[in-house]
């Protein structure tokens, strides 16, 4: 479950783009996340910081 996210758009994209996430911390309640996407130049195009609570689903 997203608890929050932040997302910068930092220029336009062109051609094949990668992203990238990675953890940068938490415990066992709460995850803090952050990702980044690059253009075929290597220039980031996009960031994102995040804080999640993974949540097991319930049986149906």
């Amino acid at each position: 479950m997203t608890i929050d996210l932040h997302t910068s758009f930092l220029k336009p994209g062109a051609g094949r783009l990668v992203a990238e996430g990675r953890r940068t911390g938490g415990g066992r309640s709460i995850l803090f996340c952050a990702g980044e996407i690059r253009d075929e130049a290597g220039d980031i195009v996009a960031t994102a910081n995040g804080v999640f609570k993974p949540i097991t689903p319930r049986p149906e």
